[in-house]
């Protein structure tokens, strides 16, 4: 029964990474031009299992927020964020690392900062580990 049990897990996570590899190539390859808005009015994070690899954060004038999680990212995979005045990109260890462990205050909506995901489970609402790559400003 162990040895069954055993051999049922190998299946399974042998399934899941062939599954995240195959999405991993499908990302790649829709790289260019995959682009989303995504509102913080109502939420604190952003969901990239569509693919997505720019993302612009506006939010309703007057209405701070703040962006905690980036879900659904892949090892490797990288997003580019333009953010918007009154979002705030919060730096935290176990989610978003940003230079110099600062949380990035926008001041306008031509700020972008690009992200690759350290460790990512593929799996749609999944948490990650993203660190900060560059920023334009």
């Amino acid at each position: 029964a162990a040895i069954t049990q055993l051999k049922q897990q190998v299946s399974d996570n042998t399934a899941r990474s062939t599954s995240n590899a195959a999405r991993l190539t499908t990302l790649e390859s829709k790289s260019r031009g995959n682009s989303k808005t995504v509102n913080l009015d109502n939420q604190d994070f952003i969901d990239v299992f569509d693919g997505a690899n720019f993302i612009y954060v506006p939010v309703t004038a007057g209405n701070a927020r703040n962006l905690v999680e980036i879900k659904s990212g892949i090892t490797g995979q990288i997003v580019n964020i333009r953010l918007n005045s009154g979002v705030t990109l919060k730096n935290d260890s176990a989610k978003i690392r940003l230079k110099g462990t600062v949380d990035v205050v926008a001041v306008s909506a031509n700020q972008i900062v690009t992200l690759v995901c350290l460790s990512g489970g593929g799996v749609s609402g999944s948490s990650g580990v993203w660190m900060e790559m560059g920023r334009n400003f």
